[in-house]
């Protein structure tokens, strides 16, 4: 149901490829910040994509990670 609804709206979110290059920045984060891999992979696709702010609870609320910033939805 979701999903459909998301798929009727095809410009809400931007698909971002993760080539060679964003799964090596991935592994640098992962090294760097002591994150899951797939944690760090989302940091790189959205630095990827120009986010500016990454939405997640997986990390820590206000911290900046590649100049973006983190936001708890929680917090």
């Amino acid at each position: 149901m979701i999903v459909e609804a998301y798929c009727r709206q095809p410009d809400l979110f931007e698909i971002v490829e993760t080539p060679l290059s964003v799964v090596q920045i991935a592994l640098d984060i992962m090294l760097t910040r002591q994150l899951s891999f797939w944690d760090a992979l989302i940091v790189a696709a959205a630095d990827r994509a120009n986010c500016s702010v990454l939405i997640t609870e997986d990390s820590n609320h206000g911290q900046q990670i590649l100049g973006m910033k983190v936001q708890n939805p929680f917090a």
